[in-house]
């Protein structure tokens, strides 16, 4: 069961810089992660299928039109549970402290 709930377990990642982006989602299938990479939030929520049981979200705060914090809340409205992680080049207390108490399950500075 452990083995299959890994093969359908996917990490979402969300970035605009398409360098952090690829060679993250390269990182991840590297070690054998099922991978998807979007360029921004809209691009994500317009391929969003459904609520996946297992998996996680690589989210970047700082994205064009919809930040980060605002599309784990979408997503959230969506009935989607997976854990957002949110990373950012731009970090301070104020965003990392909004961001947990958002419901985020981490906060992480770049670079890591």
């Amino acid at each position: 069961m452990l083995a299959q709930a890994a093969d359908e377990a996917k990490v979402y990642v969300v970035d605009d810089d398409a360098d952090v982006r690829e060679a993250l989602a390269l990182l991840l299938r590297s070690v054998a992660l099922r991978t998807e990479a979007y360029a921004d939030a809209r691009s994500l929520l317009d391929a969003w299928r459904g609520v996946p049981a297992h998996g996680c979200l690589l989210v970047d705060l700082r994205l064009p039109q919809m930040c980060g914090l605002e599309l784990h809340r979408t997503l959230r409205t969506l009935g989607c549970r997976l854990p957002t992680i949110i990373m950012t080049g731009h970090g301070d207390v104020r965003a990392a402290v909004g961001a947990m108490k958002a419901g985020v399950f981490d906060f992480v500075e770049k670079p890591f």
